[in-house]
Parts: structure tokens; C-alpha cells; sequence
């Protein structure tokens, strides 16, 4: 038999192992890309945190209203601004209380508790001299910390000079001006101890002080008021009741807070252009809320025309404004 020779080998096709990588460039290429999405998304975040923010500022707000109108219920008048002296002289010497508004309605904000430990007189028909700091029970619960109070979009408790123990406007006659008091605690005086708010009282236009001119537009929550809600004339979905207050804010940082126990109410003739401690003013962009005394809640653009605010805040001035200004 004849032997069939071997055909030589065919080498069969080679598989050349492949090393995948990214170049710098393309690693480049990719985290440019990403940047620019976060770019996109961070403001778009930040903007729904800010949404939901001005969302929970605005239901406090609304809590209040709804204090304001459980304390008229009951005791058929709303609360009072501030506890100051009448006629409303310059202070100091401190010859009354100076309790603001909120104390008034702790009971109706469930925090009844807080209220009852507060030792100070707060009937309107007294006047008690040395301030509620100087009793006892009152400076301790007045360290109380109370959530709904504070704006989430702020922080009242950064305040680097101190916090406000009271508010009061006077009119001085001689001069023939009305002047806003802002009484204040250092923080080295232990005013940082206090507990804060970011929401105080309106007083329209200066309060009520005995100037015949700013007496006109005087507001729901001035000095040892007794309003009715059927003094409100020109409309309580027309007429502010409560807003927000920063407290005093320059140079980037925040000079003053408001205090719950002592900071009653503010005036609205210095407008919302700033975050100085004589205005109302927020940390919401380009809007200040304000509970209204029907008790809805309204946001006020920061560029709202002065009279037409002057007028939101008057009780019973005869000018009515329902849309002027509002975002």
C-alpha cells in the first residue's frame, strides 16, 4: 500500500488579543460633558428646593392668619401689635412690657405649653414697668426654639450683633417725624440665647402714634391695638396681617434677628427694597410673602410702588389694592 503523504499544516487565522482604553482626550471630552449637565441641573434643583421652601414659609404664614383668626373668635378682637407705651414716647426708660404679637397666639399654634410658662403681664390695659426680659420665667421660655417660626430659606440664628427685643414706633412732635425703634439684645448680653422668627406684624404705614398724617394708613397690629376684623374696611383679602422680616442684613452678613417674644410689628413706609431691620424683606427671590387677614397668603414683589404698599397695609385708608405688585 502506498502511504499518502501529509499534506503540510495550514496555519489557521491568527485572533490578536485587543486592549480596549480612553484616551486623556476623550476622558476629557467626557467630564466637560458632564460639568455642563450639572450645570444644567444644579440650578434647575435648586430651584425646585427654593419652590418647596417658599412653599413651607407660605403655609406658616398661613398658621398664623389662622391664629390670628382663632384668637379674634375668642376673644372678638385680634391681638395686639406689641405691648408699648401709650402715648408712644421714646424709649428708653423701658416702662412697659414690649411682648409682640406671637406670644398672644402660642395657644393656637400648639405650643400652649411655651405660653404658659411666660410670667410677664400681657393685658392691654396695663402698663408694667422693666420689659418682659427683666422677668424671670419669660427670658427662660423666650429661649425657646419653635420651628414654625423661622423661614426655611433663612437662618435667624446667624446673627452676628444681636437680636431684637421689641420694636416700637413713635412720633416725635417737635420734629414732626415718627420714628422706629429697634430695642436690641447683644449677643454678648446673651441675646443670642433668644429664641427667633422670621414673621412679624404689619403696622401699615407707620402704626399708630398720634401723627395725624400717618395715623391714616395705620395697620391691624400696631401699638396695643384692638382691631376687629370689621375695622378692616378696605377688605381683609386686601389688607396685609403678617410677613416675613430678615432682621438687618449688610456687607454679606446678617446683623440682627427678630426675636418671637419681643419683635410685635413693622412698619411698611421704608418699602421692600432691602434687608435692612426696618423693613420686611425674605430670602425668596424678588418677593416678600405676607399673610393676609382673611387669612390667605400673598407674595409681594420687592418692587411694589411704596403708596400702593402703604395702602396693603392700611386698615381703613378708602384705597383698596388687590393685584398692584404681587407675583
Amino acid at each position: 500500500m502506498t502511504a499518502i503523504p501529509r499534506l503540510p499544516a495550514v496555519p489557521g487565522p491568527i485572533r490578536e488579543r485587543v486592549r480596549s482604553g480612553v484616551t486623556l482626550v476623550e476622558l476629557l471630552a467626557v467630564i466637560a460633558i458632564i460639568g455642563i449637565l450639572l450645570g444644567l441641573l444644579l440650578p434647575a434643583v435648586q430651584s425646585a428646593r427654593e419652590s418647596a421652601r417658599r412653599t413651607e414659609c407660605s403655609h406658616q404664614l398661613k398658621q398664623l392668619g389662622l391664629a390670628a383668626h382663632n384668637f379674634h373668635n375668642s376673644f372678638d378682637r385680634l391681638p395686639p401689635g406689641y405691648l408699648g407705651p401709650l402715648p408712644a414716647v421714646r424709649v428708653p426708660p423701658f416702662h412697659d412690657q414690649y411682648v409682640g404679637v406671637i406670644p398672644y397666639l402660642l395657644p393656637y399654634l400648639e405650643a400652649a405649653d411655651v405660653f404658659e410658662r411666660i410670667d410677664t403681664e400681657m393685658r392691654l390695659e396695663r402698663h408694667v414697668p422693666g420689659g418682659w426680659w427683666s422677668q424671670p420665667a419669660s427670658w427662660a421660655v423666650s429661649q425657646t426654639r419653635i420651628g414654625m417660626l423661622v423661614c426655611p430659606s433663612d437662618d435667624p440664628y446667624s446673627s452676628r450683633q444681636g437680636t431684637f427685643a421689641g420694636l416700637h414706633v413713635y412720633h416725635n412732635a417737635e420734629e414732626g417725624m415718627v420714628f422706629l425703634n429697634g430695642l436690641y439684645m447683644p449677643n454678648a448680653s446673651a441675646g443670642d440665647q433668644l429664641g427667633r422668627t422670621n414673621y412679624v406684624g404689619s403696622a401699615g404705614g407707620m402704626g399708630e402714634t398720634g401723627s395725624s398724617h400717618w395715623d391714616r394708613f395705620r395697620g391691624a397690629l400696631t401699638n396695643r391695638s384692638q382691631n376687629r376684623l370689621t375695622d378692616i374696611v378696605d377688605g381683609t383679602a386686601n389688607t396685609l396681617l403678617f410677613g416675613e422680616a430678615v432682621g438687618g442684613h449688610t456687607e454679606g452678613r446678617r446683623d440682627f434677628s427678630h426675636s418671637w417674644m419681643g419683635s410685635g410689628s413693622l412698619p411698611l413706609a421704608w418699602g421692600l427694597g432691602d434687608r435692612a431691620y426696618n423693613r420686611f424683606s425674605s430670602w425668596h427671590p424678588g418677593v416678600v410673602q405676607f399673610g393676609m387677614a382673611d387669612g390667605s397668603v400673598r407674595p409681594i414683589s420687592i418692587d411694589i410702588d411704596g403708596d400702593s404698599l402703604i395702602h396693603l397695609g392700611g386698615i381703613a385708608d378708602g384705597h383698596v389694592v388687590q393685584q398692584a405688585g404681587v407675583r
